[in-house]
């Protein structure tokens, strides 16, 4: 047998055997799912449909800039591709096809239904949102298409569930809203769009909140103040309104209330939802960046590529004054772009 009929006898033994539409997953285990998950990857990264991008390490302990030491606000509010999630425990995968084309797809919608432990129908409900939304750089224009076909099906199933009579069907319509929902929350990482929820509709009342900055250090940025903000802002507004005064990006906070930290799939949630009181204290600290994607930089010809161009040079836009930095930019450069607090400008 040739390298490419085993390939394709692979293929077929896991759609018609593992993931096909007779599969039974109610008894489903962690384990048997991560071996289940590695088995559709390896399948679907063959046919070239996804790929797993490789992680970065960076340097926090280098006391010098390089591209090793970007670990300052300054230079991390820039991506030149999507940064991983720290709290996502499943692989890091771009799709290179409309998800419904992927092999196996469909094991996790009836794994969402089927399984009987929480573990696996987490997993399993957050890898279809993956699958819909970490999208590769040359799918990104068909993003609202998918996402449209991705509701259809979703509408689909449900009205299918509502029709059901099986004993089981509210639990199984408890699992889809749940899909929903995280697949809301992960459309609202970088705010609503301008769109309010019912609750952001109406007034909403004062708070006052104290914030502590831990993100960025400079003289002329404070590390407390005092704003007042109505209860029903969203987290992602908010992180940019304070983005204003301590000279940051809302892509590289990180938030603290108390002892819970907020997740990016917080950001199209209300403050209210998480301070109940009229006056709340904040915790910015920054967000990890050192899971980030491999990108290249350089074209064949050794030129910056397009993306890179177009970050530096709003880096540089961002600190220089008419073209040009003086010490006290440069300085300024270096404490945002590397988090190194000691250096100053030269007098």
């Amino acid at each position: 047998m040739t390298s490419a009929e085993e390939k394709t006898s692979w293929k077929e033994f896991f759609a018609n055997k593992i993931a096909s539409p007779t599969s039974n997953y109610g008894n489903l285990t962690s384990d048997a799912f991560s071996c289940l998950l590695q088995f559709f990857i390896l399948i679907n990264e063959n046919e070239q449909y996804i790929y797993i991008t490789p992680a970065v390490e960076t340097n926090r302990y280098s006391s010098y800039t390089s591209y090793s030491n970007v670990s300052g606000p300054g230079f991390t509010q820039y991506s030149f591709s999507k940064p991983k999630d720290e709290s996502d425990h499943l692989p890091d995968i771009r799709v290179k096809v409309h998800p419904e084309k992927l092999i196996g797809i469909g094991m996790f919608w009836r794994i969402v239904e089927e399984a009987k432990e929480l573990d696996v129908i987490t997993k399993s409900r957050d890898m279809l949102n993956k699958l819909y939304t970490s999208l590769a750089p040359e799918m990104e224009p068909n993003a609202p298409a998918i996402r449209k076909d991705f509701i259809e099906g979703y509408l689909t199933k449900l009205a299918g569930l509502i029709e059901s009579k099986e004993e089981d069907r509210n639990e199984r319509l408890g699992r889809m809203i749940r899909l929903m929902r995280d697949m809301i929350d992960q459309s609202e990482k970088k705010g609503t769009g301008g769109l309010k929820s019912h609750s952001a509709l109406l007034k909403g009342e004062i708070i006052t909140l104290e914030i502590k900055n831990n993100l960025t250090f400079s003289q002329h940025v404070p590390k407390k103040l005092d704003i007042e903000v109505y209860n029903n802002t969203t987290i992602w507004d908010l992180k940019a309104e304070l983005g204003k005064f301590i000279e940051s990006s809302a892509d590289c906070m990180k938030f603290l209330i108390g002892r819970k930290e907020l997740k990016d799939m917080d950001n199209g949630k209300t403050i209210g939802e998480f301070i109940l009181r009229r006056r709340g204290v904040i915790t910015v600290d920054k967000k990890n960046m050192d899971d980030i994607p491999k990108v290249p930089l350089l074209e064949k010809d050794q030129q910056l590529t397009a993306r890179a161009k177009q970050v530096f040079t709003e880096i540089f836009n961002k600190f220089a004054k008419e073209g040009k930095m003086n010490n006290v930019a440069a300085a300024s450069f270096i404490q945002n772009t590397t988090a190194e607090p000691s250096v100053q400008p030269v007098k």
